[in-house]
């Protein structure tokens, strides 16, 4: 075979619609577009998910959530977990997918207080929470089990509470005393553009009917002296 020769398989490639070319392409007159509406015309059409103005599909249906693309999420294990391993270890991430207790760190490790911890280990996790062994659930606090930061914390707390409390209160009182600067600044405009124009005007016309009365009298006047001074 030459290289004029060279043909593509057959199927491999068909002919190019030649559209807007006349009936005789099999295309119509119109290109395969239709004789008229949005979808004959260059650039017409509608968008994706569009149907013509009423509620959407994707509107309608309901929202369930979201997937927080910034979350962190945790591997969760309990304190009793590391009763596995022998006193004195270092339990890392590394060793706990060796020892099976998790799969994936995923974003880190954390770890729960459900449990009790009864050798005497060293953790390095990402993140841990601190529970009671009480029934109830309600965390633990005395001078053994907290700090002096816990106090510190709480009394920090109360202090942003009550300043959080006032700071809305003058936040308040402020947007109260704008909006009624705007109520009297619409008010000020209306009776200087508006109101008082209008009196203006109203007081100009007034004069001026007045002072048209008032030279229709004197012409009256005049007419009736010369009539009078006429007949006499």
């Amino acid at each position: 075979m030459k290289l004029h020769e060279l043909r593509a398989a057959e199927g491999s490639t068909k002919a190019p619609k030649r559209k807007g070319r006349g009936t005789a392409t099999g295309q119509g007159k119109n290109a395969g577009r239709g004789m008229n509406g949005q979808n004959s015309r260059s650039g017409g059409g509608v968008r994706l998910g569009f149907e013509g103005g009423q509620m959407p599909l994707y509107r309608r249906l309901p929202k369930r959530g979201f997937t927080n693309i910034w979350g962190t999420e945790y591997t969760v294990i309990n304190v009793d977990d590391l009763n596995r391993f022998e006193a004195g270890t270092v339990v890392t991430p590394e060793l706990l997918k060796e020892a099976g207790i998790v799969k994936k760190a995923k974003d880190g490790i954390k770890i729960l207080g459900n449990g009790k911890l009864e050798k005497s280990v060293e953790v390095k996790a990402h993140s841990a929470v601190v529970m009671a062994d009480k029934p109830d659930g309600r965390p633990v606090y005395g001078f053994n089990e907290t700090s002096s930061a816990l106090d510190e914390a709480s009394v920090k707390f109360n202090e942003v509470k009550v300043m959080t409390v006032k700071l809305t209160e003058i936040e308040n009182a402020v947007y109260r005393l704008a909006m009624n600067i705007k109520k009297t600044q619409k008010r000020a405009n209306a009776l200087e553009n508006i109101t008082i124009p209008l009196y203006d005007k109203l007081s100009k016309d007034i004069q001026n009917a007045l002072e048209e009365k008032e030279r229709e009298e004197h012409t009256r006047l005049k007419i009736i002296k010369r009539t009078k001074e006429k007949q006499g």
